[in-house]
């Protein structure tokens, strides 16, 4: 997931998904770069979690707070920038470390600081049905990619969102509630990776990169 450093890359997907979400679209991961499970991460069958990789997907934990996250490929930790340094010091070597939810520059910032290997900007709801994404502001994708090269994940809460969000500059789109809630939640993530793949990658001299 950190291939895209100079912000001229194609974006891809990052999916926020429970165990029982992620068994439905493991033929469809094409344009996926990560999947978090989200919920009880630990109940994710181990069959499934290889079935994923072998799709050459990496499988992350979510948590709100640092742990080593045996058995996964890293950590998305959603928490403030201390516990984020705790994280990269108690993940198991070689794990990915990913943080977040960033709504204002002051977060983000922050974030960065800690050293994850990206930043998350927008929120992604918790397990709560009646909790929703909240999806990351065009400018402050726009502000993060011209300013830093750490990778960003930009949370979209609608198809409109993934469109608006890569052409701001956002290194992975991450999509959760918009899949899930879709009644083809396969066919949702088909048609948010074809939008991906149909825009311009911006160039790292428009940028300022």
């Amino acid at each position: 997931m950190t291939d895209n450093t100079s912000h001229n890359s194609e974006p891809r997907i990052v999916l926020f998904a429970q165990p029982a979400q992620a068994a439905t679209v493991t033929d469809r991961l094409a344009g996926v770069a990560a999947i978090v499970i989200t919920g009880d991460a630990d109940a994710l069958d181990e069959d499934l979690r290889n079935a994923i990789r072998n799709a050459g997907t990496p499988v992350l934990k979510a948590s709100t707070q640092s742990e080593r996250a045996d058995g996964f490929d890293g950590l998305h930790l959603q928490a403030g920038a201390g516990e984020v340094k705790i994280a990269r010091k108690v993940l198991a070597a070689g794990g990915m470390l990913g943080a977040g939810a960033a709504r204002t520059r002051h977060a983000a910032m922050q974030l960065g600081e800690a050293m994850p290997d990206y930043v998350l900007l927008g929120r992604i709801a918790t397990a709560d049905p009646t909790d929703n994404d909240i999806a990351a502001e065009p400018e402050l994708v726009e502000w993060w990619s011209d300013l830093f090269e750490l990778p960003c994940v930009a949370v979209a809460e609608t198809t409109g969102d993934v469109g608006v969000l890569a052409e701001s500059g956002a290194d992975f789109i991450g999509l959760n509630r918009m899949i899930w809630e879709a009644q083809d939640p396969a066919g949702a993530l088909g048609e948010a990776a074809e939008t991906l793949a149909s825009i311009p990658p911006r160039l790292a001299e428009e940028t300022g990169a």
